[in-house]
């Protein structure tokens, strides 16, 4: 099988596409995408327990760690433990984090518009019901039994 004939390589490659030029516009703003993914994961509710934070990103727990802590020292984020139970680790938005959060999401929905100014009206609709109705089909094969 040729790989550029591949759904899974196709997908792969247009996120990828897609990601670096969120990137790029991330970075003239002067932010970095761990920065972005952080107060993205953050943005659905905070005040969250650090490893329901890595579970919102699909991320591994301990480079969540690494990343938490690199975006800590930016002030978009802080860390504290549990009052309760002092082996969870809280992560909350800052004030900071909050006036960002607002112009990367800006800078996110300009993103995808344009993408889906390129192609069109039609064929965005066309291609989202293609792809909700492929996650569909993935995640009840991957449900079922084998």
């Amino acid at each position: 099988m040729q790989t550029e004939h591949d759904l899974g390589f196709r997908l792969g490659r247009t996120h990828r596409a897609m990601r670096s030029l969120l990137v790029r516009e991330l970075n003239n703003l002067g932010y970095s995408f761990e920065q972005y993914h952080t107060l993205l994961g953050l943005s659905q509710g905070d005040n969250i327990a650090q490893n329901v934070l890595a579970g919102r990103l699909s991320l591994e727990p301990t480079y969540t760690t690494r990343m938490l802590q690199r975006v800590e020292e930016t002030g978009l984020i802080s860390r504290e433990r549990d009052a309760v139970d002092t082996r969870i680790v809280r992560v909350t938005i800052t004030p900071q984090g909050r006036a960002a959060w607002k112009r990367l999401d800006s800078v996110r929905s300009e993103c995808l518009e344009t993408v889906c100014t390129s192609i069109g009206p039609q064929r965005t609709e066309a291609l989202k019901r293609l792809l909700d109705m492929l996650y569909d089909s993935v995640t009840e094969l991957a449900q079922s039994e084998p």
